[in-house]
């Protein structure tokens, strides 16, 4: 396998995001950028010059209705939904991932099989209006996608790791994946997003309480220009993004400006890409 680029990298996610893009306009699926690639779109136009991540939202009924069709011969080829219950999956949400590639995250048990370069797909879920209820329903959920990381954890070199590693061995046999994503999903359930005041994206552990903003921010689009292409953010995105960073135009000082994800990337040659077609 070849190493990638950084440049080729974004370009790969930039083309995920390109298709499947096109894929819900053309199926009428309601999609957003989000997180550090919505804030690039509308600070730098493009990618924030140091990230090297694109994170879409869909409404929780959209992203269910995307899992459904993007199937088969309805999609590119090369590209492939891998979405929380996926054998393959590794983080509770949803990534659209390129098969001809693949992305090594540091730290990530992958022996199931290594994924691609992909983009990640957050679904926007309903939240419990009352501000002490919320924050009830939020520890729940943070413990249990906090389990759900440390099930997924290589074993590591240093002892702390391996300790941590070997506790997750046996908590798996009462609190399984499939387990813990149960839990998760009835959660969300009692609060579907069309009924909600709030609504926001509380799905994996890096969850924070400022993701969370009136439902009315995610009832329409306006266009963005990112990397020199068109794509739909939501109405609300000032709300949004300040309830999440605060002042989101103002760049984070220099010592800052470190992408916040290790991985390795790389091409497959042409002999695994026909083993896989």
């Amino acid at each position: 396998m070849k190493e990638m680029t950084f440049e080729e990298f974004k370009r790969v996610e930039l083309d995920i995001l390109l298709d499947v893009a096109k894929f819900c306009d053309d199926n009428s699926i309601a999609y957003f950028l989000g997180y550090g690639t919505l804030i690039g779109a509308v600070r730098h136009k493009g990618f924030i010059p140091w990230d090297d991540d694109i994170d879409i939202y869909m409404p929780r009924d959209d992203y269910n209705k995307f899992i459904e069709l993007f199937v088969g011969d309805a999609k590119p080829e090369r590209l492939e939904a891998i979405h929380p219950h996926h054998p393959k999956s590794r983080q509770p949400f949803m990534k659209i991932i390129d098969n001809h590639t693949v992305k090594i995250e540091k730290g990530i048990d992958f022996s199931a099989g290594y994924l691609g370069v992909d983009i990640d797909v957050f679904p926007v879920d309903g939240q419990p209006e009352d501000s002490k209820e919320f924050e009830k329903w939020f520890k729940k959920l943070d413990r249990l996608y906090t389990l759900y990381f440390l099930s997924v954890i290589d074993k590591g070199t240093t002892l702390k790791r391996r300790l941590a590693y070997s506790a997750m061995k046996v908590v798996k046999i009462f609190m399984p994946i499939k387990k813990i994503l149960k839990k998760t999903e009835a959660l969300h359930a009692k609060y579907p997003f069309a009924t909600s005041k709030y609504v926001g994206s509380i799905e994996s552990a890096c969850n924070v309480r400022g993701d969370r903003a009136r439902r009315e921010c995610f009832e329409g689009y306006e266009w963005c220009d990112f990397e020199g292409y068109k794509f739909k953010m939501p109405k609300g995105y000032h709300e949004i993004m300040t309830n999440l960073y605060g002042d989101y135009m103002q760049l984070p000082p220099e010592e800052a400006r470190v992408t916040h994800h290790f991985v390795d990337s790389y091409w497959k040659d042409d002999s695994e890409n026909k083993k896989e077609a």
